[in-house]
């Protein structure tokens, strides 16, 4: 709903004021769930807060709806998340074309360089050893235009920036699930209790 709302609004100036307004209104309405809706389910009736809560939920889906024609409807464009498989296959096949190649390069050195010893035998430095001069570039910078990928840069660096938040995305699934555990087990706990006492 934010970046909904936030496309809504055309000039920049808005959008702060609309962000603003957003905030104060969910936080107004968290107040009032974990406050009079679950008062209500505490003390008066479980069903009826849970009614209230559903009633709710739909007269604001009914106002939604109602104003679907006043919307700038704005077309999507690429996801990040559409785009996270494609880029990765195609850097992994980037990058083993690449790894074929500077194999190949390698191999051709080595032998040139062999025979280059064989008629130096005055040399004394060995040359086996070598490394071949490349910066080091990710592995999604494989599928970069530059690096003879198929993808903007654009969309390579945005699939990178994925990446780093990723590993808090998937952090929070154990959390929520042993968060609810222990929020049900303690639910539990105190209802259990009542029903003894």
């Amino acid at each position: 709903m934010a970046i909904f709302g936030a496309e809504q609004i055309r000039e920049q100036k808005s959008t702060t004021q609309y962000f603003d307004k957003y905030y104060v209104a969910v936080n107004t309405g968290g107040l009032l769930a974990f406050g009079i809706i679950a008062y209500i389910q505490q003390n008066i009736n479980w069903f009826i807060g849970h009614v209230i809560s559903i009633a709710l939920l739909i007269v604001t889906w009914i106002f939604f709806l109602t104003g679907y024609k006043y919307y700038i409807h704005i077309k999507p464009h690429d996801s990040v998340i559409t785009n996270f498989f494609p880029v990765l296959i195609n850097a992994f096949q980037t990058w083993r074309k690449h790894r074929r190649y500077t194999r190949r390069i390698a191999n051709e050195r080595r032998s040139s360089h062999k025979l280059a010893l064989v008629r130096d035998q005055d040399d004394t430095i060995d040359h086996l050893s070598f490394e071949i001069n490349e910066q080091k570039i990710s592995f999604f910078d494989y599928a970069k235009r530059a690096n003879n990928g198929r993808f903007q840069d654009r969309v390579v660096d945005d699939i990178k920036s994925l990446r780093r938040i990723i590993l808090m995305f998937l952090l929070l699934i154990p959390y929520w699930i042993i968060y609810l555990q222990v929020k049900s087990f303690l639910f539990f706990k105190i209802q259990l209790k009542n029903l003894f006492i």
